[in-house]
Parts: structure tokens; sequence; C-alpha cells
């Protein structure tokens, strides 16, 4: 068993940390120039930045299903947090008072 607990609000900031990276890096493909002036290399340089834009963006893409993924995690812990809450609350109902969490 891992010692590895992670919060709803960690969860929370690291989908962020997801979205951020991928708002960085969608669109940086449209940035790069249309042509290049690199003498007889030319076209393998042009060839290489179309490369780089394509593997940006499936770069963002997975960052933006990481960001999914974290904020699904996010709910869910809460939810199972508040659940296991309201199961004690139910199991301490008429417990005198001091003898409850």
């Amino acid at each position: 068993m891992s010692d590895l607990r992670i919060t709803p609000a960690d969860a929370e900031t690291i989908s962020g940390l997801h979205g951020d990276a991928a708002d960085g890096i969608e669109g940086t493909a449209s940035s790069s120039p249309g042509t290049v002036d690199a003498g007889p290399a030319s076209a393998a340089i042009a060839a290489i930045l179309a490369r780089v834009g394509l593997e940006a963006d499936d770069l963002a893409l997975v960052h933006r299903g990481a960001e999914e993924l974290m904020d699904q995690t996010a709910t869910d812990y809460a939810a199972t947090d508040e659940s296991v809450d309201a199961a004690f609350d139910q199991l301490t109902e008429g417990v005198p008072e001091g003898w409850t969490r």
C-alpha cells in the first residue's frame, strides 16, 4: 500500500497546472514560420517545424486529458470524503458528547 495521499485540493491544483500547460502549448504550431530561409536545409527545417507543431498539439491534448482526469479525481475524492463523514455522523447519533470524534 502506498503512503501517497492526494487531497481534493491537491487534485484541483494538479488539474490547473495541466490546464496551464495546455494553454501554453496550444496554438504554438500556428506561430511557427510558414517558410524558412535555411539555404539547402530549408525543406528539412520546414519539415521539422511542421512535425514539432503536430507533436505540440498532441502534447496539449495529453495535458487536457490529464486535466480532466484530475478534475474527476478531485470530485470523486470530495464525494468519498463527504460520504465517509456522513456515515460516521450516523454512527455517532445518540452517543454522549465527548465520546465522538
